[in-house]
């Protein structure tokens, strides 16, 4: 047993100290990052200052830019299925930035006849052209109509002044329930 407690003594007395030289030298490693961190920071010097410049745009480019245009959005019937459908839908128009007003013109002027167009070309539609992804069939049909010499028509050029139609909303449901 004697032999024992010399053995337990000297384990207690080892960890009852600190590790002072590896703390201090730990401690001395960071003060050392950091002052070579704050050294290279000081010789690169300040950020190079930031100044804004004014993007000039191109006459041109803003006259062929592309703008939307309202034509309608009204509930329309179709009952080429056997089946009466009504159809609510929004009609927005293309048109460069340079045909605007002049396109704007002929839908306030025309917006009955327009209407009109727009219900025949929904009223003939087969089902299947409502549940195409993009309305392509429709769409091209009231392309079509818009661009007809009667309203909308064509520019000096000979470009049609109608770039797209877009249908954002078209939502159908039976009228017999």
């Amino acid at each position: 047993m004697s032999d024992e407690a010399p053995a337990a003594e000297s384990t207690t007395e080892a960890k009852k100290g600190l590790p002072i030289k590896t703390i201090v030298v730990i401690l001395a490693l960071l003060v050392m990052e950091g002052g070579a961190i704050v050294f290279l920071m000081t010789m690169m010097g300040k950020p190079s200052e930031v100044s804004a410049m004014d993007v000039l745009k191109d006459p041109e480019q803003e006259l062929r830019e592309v703008r939307e245009l309202p034509v309608l959005q009204d509930k329309f019937s179709n009952a080429k299925q056997g089946r009466l459908w009504i159809w609510d839908m929004e009609i927005v128009v293309a048109v460069e930035a340079r045909n605007e007003i002049e396109v704007q013109e002929v839908l306030d002027r025309r917006g009955s006849l327009i209407r009109s167009g727009i219900g025949r070309i929904v009223a003939s539609a087969q089902h299947t052209y409502f549940q195409e992804p993009g309305y392509d069939t429709i769409r091209r049909q009231i392309i079509d109509f818009l661009a007809s010499d009667e309203l909308v028509g064509t520019d000096p050029d000979g470009e049609p002044l109608v770039l797209d139609v877009l249908v954002p909303s078209c939502i159908g449901f039976p009228a017999d329930y």
